[in-house]
């Protein structure tokens, strides 16, 4: 009998041991995973908070008067000849692949999760190719759909922490913002509203 009681308190003792190392590797953890945040998003910010790429379209209709001495510059040259020089934070070419572009805009999702504001604009001309870069078609998905399936990625991976998924769509045609998950007629009047350092859309479908 005494035999059994000495058993029991020894297994008590070690079970609140290992329950005690598990607690401790449990708070080295969210101190780790919290660095980890922080230097991840530090190097984001030396990279710069805002970045611009270039993609360029391909044409098979005409000779392209585009060269690529470096990732980061694009030397054009006008009908007279004459050469220009454009730097960006990198330049994509004729034959870059949908995968190249979400590439270097999948760190931003990262910091989306991790609590930071985060915006992806595609802008440029009639024809430029914004809507394959951004949508793409089916079987061959631009940088939104990829976006938004890291953005599910990375959050089901997070177990220990909950998160609650929003979405808005909306479109700015002619200076006219255009909310296109409205069921309606569509006839509401939206106003973009700057707060502090945030900008809102009251009323926008969610």
């Amino acid at each position: 009998m005494k035999n059994s009681v000495k058993k029991a308190r020894s297994m008590g003792g070690l079970a609140k041991r290992v329950q005690g190392e598990v607690e401790e590797l449990r708070t080295l953890y969210r101190k780790e995973c919290v660095q980890r945040k922080q230097l991840y998003n530090q190097l984001q910010e030396l990279r710069g908070n805002i970045r611009v790429f270039c993609r360029c379209r391909p044409d098979d209709q005409s000779e392209s008067v585009l060269e690529f001495p470096r990732d980061e510059e694009l030397v054009a040259y006008t009908p007279q000849g004459l050469r220009k020089k454009f730097e960006f934070d990198k330049i994509y070419g004729p034959n870059s692949l949908q995968e190249d572009i979400f590439e270097d805009t999948k760190p931003t999702i990262t910091s989306c999760v991790d609590g930071y504001n985060v915006c992806i604009v595609a802008y440029g001309q009639t024809g430029s190719g914004k809507t394959y870069t951004m949508m793409g078609p089916p079987e061959n998905p631009g940088v939104n759909v990829r976006s938004i399936k890291e953005l599910l990625r990375v959050t089901a991976e997070r177990k220990q922490v909950k998160y609650a998924l929003k979405v808005s769509i909306l479109e700015v045609y002619n200076e006219t913002i255009l909310d296109l998950l409205d069921s309606g007629t569509g006839a509401t009047k939206l106003n973009v509203q700057a707060s502090g350092r945030g900008v809102s859309v009251p009323g926008l479908t969610e």
